[in-house]
């Protein structure tokens, strides 16, 4: 099965020198949350006299985290806590429930056709509270067919009368040996009136997120008071913002829940909750404490408020508003028209051309070349990019444009991207307007040099680290992160570095909304090369299709194989020469695949014996397997390497090594076709899903 959105969550040894939190623990699936309990009456609709009579029960109301709300009928409040099976008993769907005028309607089929069972309450406040908790399952009618057991239905009369009574017969021996031992421990039951016992429910559901238990707990008319004081207002905005938490942090840690005792007026049916939830946030990669507010009317959520603790009141805020903002800046620039518009009159065309004087050419790629301009009126230098409108389509580049103004807007005054101007479209070619970036790749100033430092991939590293945390704030991924889009801004030995080409980025909401493959195998984080869609057969032999997805996590995995490349000058993976089955001799891309699915490299003698420790564990923490545990960017510029003064020693190898590298994989357009990288890549999927069969018994199939 699927595990809920929460088990993805990552984990956390936090410190605890209060001692007043609480380990939080993922409860199971299996085991049922009690939603909803309370005394009602109970009566059939049809049939006999004495079965239209009605007559008092305890009923409950449970969830188990698999999208199904079961209903329980027991003789009294004292039998549901013991192992007696209840009078009535189904399974909630929106086929069998029905309002009735002082509570409602289970239908259920029994040896006598499909039959009604009428529960009421004691006022109609309670009754609409039942009916809002049961109406919270949403199903269609075919899969509503499959709850039918004929096993159940025809226990339901007469034979469950008949269970309960050899139940009762055999039990009652029990029971009295069990009472002179001592008292007996009372199975944990949701109390009516305990709104303390209510709260702990509700978390314990959103923790595992039981998105049925959750709704069944939620007024239709509830709100939402997030940390940044805004407010949304009803069952499905309220649902949908917690399930949005789930998916941004991780809980940690729930503190004690506590009764509110200023709104404690007596009435039982009216109540305020409130307990410290700690949270990992998985974009900034710290902890973040808020105190979750609920209002309870008879059992079921009417207001939830957020709230930073004091002491983290000022972070807290600073962080969210930062995340907000740029939130609202990404919506912005999907939904507006292009910042930088088209014209696509060819006169315009040549007005743009009439305003710069061209100079040579400074470089050419798959989608285009790039050319030294001059600008008539002020001297100023430019970089034109040509791109003919039979290599990339209008779409694809106005996206690369609005994520390279968003780039520039994210880094503000920091300088590690390289700065767009001005868009023009003509008949055959569309043109962007850059700054000048003359200190060429990373690649051939290492060349030229003849060596390399650490000092000097210190400072690379640096300036990489912090434009892409810029970036991941911001929302925006690289996803082709490598030596070749780093280039320095000039030819002075002091040049800073300048992140380019952003034609496979993408704006993105969290780690689970992103899942299409792409970037340079070299350099692709392990669950980049396994991400997209995957065909499943669960345990019980059953089909299952998933995507799997990935976040900004990838673009760190990226850099950390750029510096173990700047301090060896090869890479951590790499394709492996070898025979082919057909006698020519070719890379072998599947190796290097398997080698980053198992993160399997290593740091050889020859080349790290000079290099520090200090540099060696950045590389090791960036070339984390699992990508909840490694680092963010803004966290690996805590590490202590980046805090020392690094080796100034040249590294002649470095040098000996990229040039080796370009080499053999200079033309990578070539070795890393789209078709061949999409065969390896389904190869490997495909060995990485026999292995988790073998391991867990059910086979796994993938496809792309």
């Amino acid at each position: 099965t699927i595990p809920p959105p929460s088990a993805f969550c990552a984990s956390a040894a936090l410190s605890n020198p209060s001692g007043q939190m609480k380990s939080h623990a993922k409860s199971s699936v299996s085991k049922p949350t009690t939603v909803r309990s309370g005394p009602l009456t109970m009566r059939q609709q049809h049939g006999a006299p004495w079965a239209k009579k009605a007559k008092p029960c305890w009923c409950m109301l449970t969830s188990a985290g698999d999208g199904k709300l079961r209903f329980f009928a027991f003789a009294s409040e004292a039998e549901a806590s013991t192992s007696t099976p209840p009078m009535e008993e189904f399974v909630v769907t929106p086929q069998i429930l029905s309002k009735a005028p002082k509570g409602f309607g289970l239908a259920r089929t029994g040896l006598f056709g499909r039959q009604v069972v009428v529960f009421e309450a004691k006022d109609s406040a309670d009754a609409d509270a039942w009916f809002s908790a049961l109406s919270a399952v949403k199903e269609s009618e075919a899969s509503a067919h499959g709850h039918f057991d004929p096993l159940v239905s025809m226990a339901r009369l007469p034979g469950r009368p008949v269970v309960r009574m050899f139940h009762k017969v055999v039990e009652a021996p029990v029971a009295f040996i069990a009472q002179g031992m001592g008292p007996a421990a009372e199975k944990s039951a949701l109390k009516t009136t305990d709104p303390v016992q209510w709260h702990a429910a509700f978390s314990e559901m959103v923790a595992r997120w039981d998105r049925v238990g959750v709704e069944a707990m939620v007024l239709a008319d509830a709100t939402l008071v997030k940390p940044l004081r805004q407010q949304v207002t009803g069952r499905q905005m309220v649902v949908d913002t917690l399930q949005q938490y789930q998916r941004m942090m991780a809980v940690t840690e729930v503190g004690e829940v506590t009764r509110d005792r200023d709104t404690n007026t007596g009435d039982a049916n009216h109540a305020v909750t409130s307990c410290v939830i700690e949270y990992l946030h998985f974009t900034f990669q710290v902890n973040l404490k808020l105190r979750e507010r609920i209002e309870w009317t008879r059992g079921q959520v009417k207001s939830i408020m957020y709230k930073p603790e004091d002491q983290d009141v000022e972070m807290v805020n600073k962080l969210l508003e930062m995340q907000q903002e740029y939130s609202n800046k990404i919506q912005e620039l999907l939904q507006k028209p292009l910042p930088y518009s088209f014209f696509e009159d060819p006169h315009k065309e040549a007005a743009m051309l009439s305003k710069f004087e061209l100079d040579k050419v400074l470089g050419a790629g798959a989608f285009g070349t790039v050319k030294l301009a001059k600008n008539k009126d002020d001297d100023t230098l430019r970089a034109i990019k040509s791109i003919p409108k039979t290599l990339q389509d209008k779409e694809s580049l106005e996206l690369e444009i609005k994520l390279m103004r968003a780039a520039n807007d994210a880094l503000g005054d920091l300088p590690y991207v390289v700065r767009m101007f001005e868009t023009y479209e003509g008949e055959n070619d569309y043109y962007i307007v850059m700054e000048v970036v003359s200190g060429g790749e990373v690649y051939e100033r290492i060349e030229k040099n003849g060596s390399f430092t650490e000092a000097e991939a210190q400072k690379v590293m640096r300036q990489l680290l912090a434009g892409m945390d810029k970036l991941h704030v911001a929302g925006i991924m690289h996803r082709d992160l490598k030596p070749e889009n780093l280039l320095y801004s000039s030819r002075e030995p002091d040049a800073h570095i300048k992140i380019a080409d952003f034609g496979l980025g993408c704006f993105y909401n969290d780690i689970f909304s992103v899942h299409d493959m792409c970037g340079t195998p070299l350099y692709m984080a392990p669950e980049l090369v396994l991400s997209g869609e995957s065909c499943f057969f669960d345990g019980n032999g059953m089909p299952l299709r998933v995507l799997r997805t990935y976040g900004p996590a990838i673009d760190v995995w990226s850099c950390g194989a750029i510096l173990y490349q700047l301090l060896c000058g090869y890479c951590p993976f790499q394709p492996v020469w070898c025979e082919g089955a057909d006698g020519n001799w070719g890379w072998d891309i599947d190796i290097m695949y398997e080698k980053i699915c198992k993160c399997d490299y290593s740091f050889p003698q020859k080349e790290w014996a000079s290099i520090s420790k200090e540099a060696t564990d950045v590389v090791v923490a960036m070339l984390e397997l699992n990508p909840s545990k490694r680092p963010t960017a803004a966290a690996t510029l805590e590490m202590p390497w980046f805090a020392s003064a690094a080796k100034q020693e040249p590294l002649s190898h470095v040098s000996a090594h990229m040039a080796k590298h370009r080499e053999n994989f200079g033309a990578a357009d070539a070795l890393f076709s789209v078709a061949s990288t999409a065969a390896a890549r389904l190869r490997v999927k495909e060995s990485v899903a026999a292995h988790n069969a073998s391991v867990d018994a059910p086979r796994i199939v993938t496809v792309d």
